[in-house]
């Protein structure tokens, strides 16, 4: 049991990413509790297969596919499983990547202080078995992909990230 542990940990990835928006709450929290195919986020597809039937949009359902800089593609579903408008929203992902995302809104500085956590573990077989060799440059693709994000989401909320 202690040797399947030590197998299914050494595939984890965590990530945070933590962003000063100079914008309020309310805009960014509308674009990420409601994420759409037309965020300008490149190589990233998002689309909503269900709406779910709780307000806070919890239930609600996105089928995902990220075209990332190392030409691969990695597709998930997810699921809001908790929402707390407009300061914090968790899904649960599953598909080529399982595990979760974090985002978590709190009003600083006249703008929005937001951190996203991906803890994530990889169900794409090729990717399994290259992680030990390619962790690295899978965690550089992550760090591009993020920095995409960044730069859609400040043109999107019209405001800079600081």
């Amino acid at each position: 049991m202690i040797f399947e542990r030590i197998v299914m940990n050494q595939y984890a990835y965590r990530f945070q990413n933590n962003w000063l928006l100079a914008k309020g709450s309310d805009k960014v929290w509308d674009l990420i509790s409601n994420f759409q195919d037309d965020s300008g986020w490149p190589g990233v597809t998002v689309r909503k297969i269900c709406d779910g039937r709780q307000s806070d949009g919890v239930g609600r359902e996105y089928k995902s596919l990220f075209r990332t800089k190392l030409l691969y593609k990695l597709s998930f579903h997810a699921v809001v499983v908790s929402s707390s408008p407009p300061s914090r929203l968790e899904m649960k992902v599953s598909g080529q990547l399982e595990g979760r995302a974090v985002w978590t809104l709190s009003p600083q500085m006249g703008g929005t202080s937001l951190t996203f956590l991906w803890e994530v573990n990889t169900n794409a077989r090729w990717m399994a078995l290259l992680s030990p060799l390619l962790r690295p440059l899978f965690i550089w693709n992550h760090d591009q992909m993020m920095k995409e994000g960044q730069r859609a989401l400040s043109a999107r909320i019209g405001a800079p990230v600081v």
